[in-house]
């Protein structure tokens, strides 16, 4: 839907227009206080290498490359090399993105690369706590566990900030599935996703994180799940 309208990646469709809109925002910001993400291409035959550098020299402050291609979605596996040849070349910053799902693998990406910086975006969805991880391995400190006491703190505070930041609806609704994707590490994350999914209102979100996720870190046993829910669990 995002392509057929031609925005976001779709934009890449046309590279004059990307060229501009960004001299139009430089214009109102000022020179280098605009960036831009771009992915490689709409598809392999046509990957727009040179559109990178027409951005630096048009004024942007920076480039931030998801090395992937619009029509591939998230499918496959991020090309770290271009970002290496392009981090090596290019006259502005760039930003690394794309299959940075933990801190280790931002530490990597950096070393790998050479990129001046990194955006998380998937990775920090499912742990907003990545930040803080890669600032303790940067440290020589192991990244925070997700056991079930750091965990609880963490989608407790979550919670609180949306209650009071987002007034928009269905929040409990959208809510059921970002918090069950927060926890897919966890040994018993089948069962907490199921119940997650299956509830209606804050305070029963609230009861799932102090029953399964104690200030302790020490589980409940989980109880059986009947196999009709198991169909509104693959869903998340």
């Amino acid at each position: 839907k995002v392509l057929r309208q031609r925005a976001g990646a779709g934009m890449l469709q046309d590279p004059n227009n990307i060229l501009a809109c960004v001299r139009m925002m430089l214009d109102a910001a000022g020179e280098r206080h605009v960036g831009c993400k771009l992915r490689l291409g709409l598809d392999r035959d046509h990957e727009e290498s040179d559109l990178p550098f027409a951005l630096a020299d048009a004024g942007v402050g920076w480039i931030t490359l998801h090395p992937r291609f619009a029509n591939e979605h998230f499918q496959g596996t991020a090309d770290w090399t271009k970002l290496t040849s392009l981090a090596a070349s290019l006259p502005v910053p760039l930003v690394a993105s794309g299959d940075l799902f933990t801190a280790r693998d931002g530490i990597r990406c950096l070393r790998e690369t050479g990129a001046a910086t990194l955006m998380y975006a998937r990775g920090a969805i499912r742990n907003p706590a990545i930040f803080h991880d890669h600032i303790r391995l940067l440290q020589n400190l192991p990244p925070l566990s997700s056991d079930g006491s750091h965990l609880r703190t963490l989608l407790k505070t979550y919670l609180k900030l949306v209650r009071e930041h987002d007034n928009g609806r269905d929040q409990t609704k959208r809510m059921r599935g970002i918090l069950a994707s927060h926890v897919r590490g966890h040994p018993q994350a089948r069962d907490i996703r199921i119940r997650f999914c299956r509830a209606e209102t804050w305070d029963e979100l609230h009861e799932i994180l102090d029953r399964w996720l104690p200030e302790n870190g020490l589980c409940k046993t989980p109880e059986p799940v009947p196999e009709e829910n198991l169909s509104r669990e693959k869903s998340l």
